[in-house]
């Protein structure tokens, strides 16, 4: 019988909490989120050819607070366009933490690009 691999836990929630820590609650708050390339290197599982890159790699998402600059949270993924769905969930999951943290009365607005305005995330 196979044994079941412990689950991580707090690793991406460490750097959410961190950044909630340095919200006033009660503000409104702006989120940028975006993605960056990073080649991959060997057989990694989820590096997938980009042809705009043209080579093998990870579209890691990135979301910062826009006034300071800080990192809220961050998801290796593949290199491909995110549907709307998983950019749906990320922002979900995201929102959801902080005002658990920060209070339910903090206005949160998200920024992205193109492929971050899918119908689905709206």
């Amino acid at each position: 019988m196979r044994r079941a691999r412990p689950r991580r836990r707090g690793s991406p929630r460490l750097l959410l909490d961190q950044f909630a820590t340095t919200v006033t609650p009660g503000q409104p708050e702006i989120l940028d989120i975006d993605d960056t390339f990073c080649a991959a290197h060997g057989g990694q599982q989820l590096a997938f050819w980009n042809a705009h890159y043209d080579e093998r790699g990870f579209a890691s998402m990135h979301i910062y607070h826009v006034t300071s600059g800080t990192p809220v949270a961050t998801v290796l993924r593949p290199a491909r366009t995110p549907k709307g769905t998983e950019v749906r969930t990320v922002i979900k999951h995201v929102t959801k933490r902080l005002k658990k943290r920060i209070g339910r009365t903090t206005r949160i607005v998200w920024r992205g690009d193109s492929h971050y305005g899918r119908v689905e995330a709206m």
